[in-house]
Parts: structure tokens; sequence; C-alpha cells
């Protein structure tokens, strides 16, 4: 969208707040009945915003107070004439949304009406109005990255608001795991690791001032909004063996060196080996899943060896079956 049309819409955006604030509702007709529209996100949850109502010949219809200026809600009652309506909705999360007018926009007035619903004489009729708020989007698989996908009509109005009197129209984004935050997780995509396994991780979106002083300028206020979540699979270590190189029978003045392999059906095994002989106890860091270690010198006599993989995030530990080492006298 060009500067040119986003201040466009911006400037929009302002006359439409002063005008619900000053506008009054035109005479309605004998044979009125009732319109309650319920405004609704993709999951179901009431969404707070504004809601302007016109009738098929273009006349306009607020539920604010004594039928003049908006109302900031997510339930919207108005008597109106009996006849075809169509509506015009802008919420902070949602965006700009219409149903029977065409063109939708922030720029430009509608120029043509159809009836998205039908209201009779003396009778109720309710309406439910689905808008998008943004998603998460992404896999389950642990390491994927999950991003915040603004619906069009949420990402139009931040775009307007940007250069709107009302200020920035830049919401912030804070990645939760659980329901706690994500310590310094707040761009609007997230990598998700070992930590996120089997936990749900959303995002809760902050609003902007611009938001904040749209709806408050309309008697409503504004909380951040916290998307769907998605679980994150567990990881599941891969198993692993764990081999050992190392000469059975040597003197006791000897230098013997001992070579630790740890292998995977698939990628390369990290983390430490743990070795025991005799007194003698290291632990070494695998290097290419590998470790190189010098035994010390040991007086003659028969030893246990022990050889222990201690396991990672991504492989299961594994141990050598006890070996024996026999020192002979120099």
């Amino acid at each position: 969208m060009k500067l040119r049309s986003l201040r466009t819409a911006a400037a929009g955006l302002a006359v439409l707040v002063v005008s619900a604030l000053l506008g009054a509702a035109p005479a309605t007709a004998a044979g009125e009945g009732t319109l309650v529209v319920n405004v609704v996100d993709q999951y179901g949850r009431p969404t707070v915003g504004v809601l302007m109502v016109r009738g098929v010949d273009g006349a306009q219809y607020y539920d604010g107070p004594g039928g003049s200026g908006f109302a900031a809600t997510s339930s919207h009652t108005l008597s109106v004439p009996a006849g075809d309506f169509a509506f015009q909705h802008v919420a902070p999360w949602a965006g700009l949304d219409c149903r029977g007018m065409s063109p939708c926009s922030l720029l430009t007035p509608p120029v043509t009406y159809e009836a998205a619903t039908t209201v009779s004489a003396s009778a109720t009729t309710t309406y439910t109005l689905h808008v998008e708020v943004p998603t998460v989007v992404g896999t389950g698989n642990n390491g994927a990255t999950l991003s915040v996908q603004p619906s069009e009509g949420f990402a139009a109005l931040q775009a307007a608001l940007a250069y709107s009197p009302f200020g920035s129209g830049l919401a912030t984004y804070q990645w939760t795991r659980g329901g706690a935050d994500i310590q310094g997780a707040t761009a609007s995509s997230y990598t998700t690791g070992p930590a996120d396994g089997g936990q749900s991780v959303a995002a809760r979106l902050i609003p902007s001032q611009g938001q904040i002083l749209l709806l408050s300028s309309l008697g409503g206020q504004v909380v951040p909004l916290l998307t769907n979540s998605i679980v994150v699979d567990r990881i599941v270590p891969g198993a692993t063996t764990t081999k050992v190189k190392v000469p059975k029978r040597f003197g006791a003045d000897e230098k013997v060196s001992l070579k630790a392999e740890v292998r995977a059906a698939a990628g390369v095994p990290d983390g430490y080996v743990r070795i025991r002989i005799g007194r003698f106890k290291t632990q070494k860091a695998l290097i290419g899943g590998k470790v190189l270690v010098t035994l010390p010198r040991l007086k003659a006599g028969i030893y246990r060896l022990r050889v222990t993989y201690l396991g990672s995030t991504y492989f299961s530990g594994s141990r050598v079956k006890k070996t024996k080492v026999v020192v002979r006298r120099s």
C-alpha cells in the first residue's frame, strides 16, 4: 500500500471516529425490529469492536447510547426498520470487515449494498459476524519455526494506524510456553527447541498506542490478544551404541590409550563419556562421536573397565559391557 493511500486510510479512521461521536441515528419508520450482531473470531471467542449497520439504501444505524455513535463491544443490539442490512466492523485485532458492502475499504466509502441479513418488524434477528484475528502458523515438530500470521484486515489496520493521529500502529509480540513468557522471544516468529517439548506454545500480541487510542476514543478497552497455541513434540532421544578399543593385556609401565566411539542410526552423538578403571575415573566430551583417553600407569592386577556414554538431548545413553583388563608385572 502506497504512503499516500495509507495516509488517506488513516484520515478515514479519524473521520470515522469523529462522525460516530457527533452523528445521530436517522429516524426510523414504523414497523421496527431488533437486530443483534454477535462478533466472534475464528476460534469462537467474542471480539470487541465497533459496528456500523447500513440499510441497502445506504442509511446508517449505530448502537451507541440513544442510537447515536458507536459502542465498543462484542455484542451489538440495534432497533432498525424492517428491511435488509449490511455491516461494516472495525476491531483492534481483526481490522476491517464488511458484509454486503462494496468496496470494503478504509480508503473509500462503500457504493453498493446487498443484504447480509433481513430484519422483520416486531421480531429479533440475530446475526453472527465471523472475523479473523492474527494466528500462529507452523508445525509441532521440535525445531520448527512458528510465525504470527496477521489477517488481511488486521495488516491493513496496522498500516493505516502507523500514519494516523492515533500514533504507531505496530503491535508487539511475546511468545509463551505453557502460559509463561519465553525470555527474549519477542519477534514475530519463534523457533522451538528442546525446552518446548510437550508444551503449548502461543504468542501474546500487545496493542500499540494507536490501537489503544482508537478504541478508547470510542469508550472501549484493548487487551492483549493471545493467539492459538501449537503443542510441540517431545524429543525422543535416538538409541546409541558405545564401543571401546583398548589392549586387554599390557605391562604396568606401558602407556596405554583408550578409544571410545558412540554411534547412532542418524546423526552424530554429542555429550560426554565417563571412564572408570580401578581408582581412576574421568569424563570427556565427544568430538565427532569419539573420545581418546590416556590411561594412568596401573599396578599389576586385574581390573574392570567401565565406559558409559551419558546421553544428551537428542541421544540416549549407552554403555560398554564390563571389560576385564589384565596388567602384567613389568
